[in-house]
């Protein structure tokens, strides 16, 4: 658990996807409300194709502000924090 961390609920972020380094995951691209991407690897379970569209499963931190909490800390900011302007509600 993170500290200082209350799940609202988890939700689903579109991302792009490619193989990752392993079997079980995926390279995940996300992009972020101020237009910037960030990547990281994420366990394949947490992805989930709906319409030909890729979702990434997440915990929902602050509903107003779309900040979510990453399975994995993302390579450009060291951090599993995000706030992304897209979600769909699991």
């Amino acid at each position: 658990m993170v500290k200082g961390y209350k799940n609202k609920g988890n939700v689903y972020i579109p991302v792009e996807i490619a193989e990752g380094l392993f079997s079980n995951e995926y390279a995940v691209t996300i992009e972020l409300a101020d237009g910037t991407y960030i990547s990281l690897y994420a366990n394949k379970n947490l992805v989930n194709d709906f319409d030909g569209q890729y979702f990434l499963k997440v915990a929902l931190v602050k509903d107003t502000e779309k900040r979510v909490l990453l399975p994995s800390e993302a390579f450009e900011t060291s951090t599993r924090w995000a706030t992304v302007s897209n979600l769909k509600f699991a």
